[in-house]
């Protein structure tokens, strides 16, 4: 209908880049007038909004992604004479982490969540796109006979039987979402965690 409905922030606080998080919220970056302080507010459909303070300030008016993993990512860039290097990820619950760029003064500004499953992000200041692996290295990837049990460097998978043991091949993951893990096999095996 063309209906503008508006939601007023605190007085000293200034919006700055909005998305839609997976949780069905709307989430956005805000700072103090003086630009000394951050957060991330988050709105629901219906105006109800909670803000919650990023640990650095002087972050500057980042954007803001949706991730793959269920959360809200948000970049650090700073300001033009003292760009940062921190990407921040804020959970549906309001908790922050902020993650550092190996690259010295970046600016990062753009962000998405890219197909392979990680966060994409723009560094203008230095000339580069970098990503942030949300994948834990040595992380093991479900497979048709391996599970990847929720901790990073762990794998449990079925040991097919050895020659000249006529049993079946070995035991078949399933992994249905979100959480539950099995195994199915027609004969006994032996179980491996690595």
């Amino acid at each position: 209908s063309g209906a503008v409905t508006t939601f007023a922030l605190l007085a000293d606080r200034q919006p700055g880049f909005i998305a839609a998080g997976p949780d069905g919220n709307l989430w956005f970056t805000e700072a103090s007038i003086d630009h000394s302080k951050n957060w991330i507010g988050r709105a629901t459909p219906s105006g109800v909004i909670n803000e919650y303070p990023v640990p650095t300030g002087g972050a500057g008016f980042g954007r803001i992604a949706a991730g793959p993993d269920g959360n809200v990512w948000f970049t650090e860039p700073g300001f033009y004479d003292a760009p940062l290097n921190k990407i921040g990820r804020i959970t549906p619950a309001g908790a922050i982490t902020e993650f550092a760029s190996p690259t010295a003064s970046p600016g990062p500004t753009g962000i998405t969540a890219g197909p392979d499953g990680n966060i994409w992000f723009t560094e203008p200041s230095v000339g580069k796109i970098a990503r942030l692996d949300l994948t834990p290295i040595g992380e093991c990837v479900f497979t048709p006979t391996a599970l990847f049990p929720g901790q990073p460097r762990l794998r449990a998978q079925t040991r097919p039987p050895r020659p000249p043991d006529p049993r079946p091949p070995a035991g078949h993951a399933v992994q249905p979402p979100p959480h539950p893990r099995y195994f199915w096999s027609l004969a006994p095996h032996h179980l491996q965690v690595a």
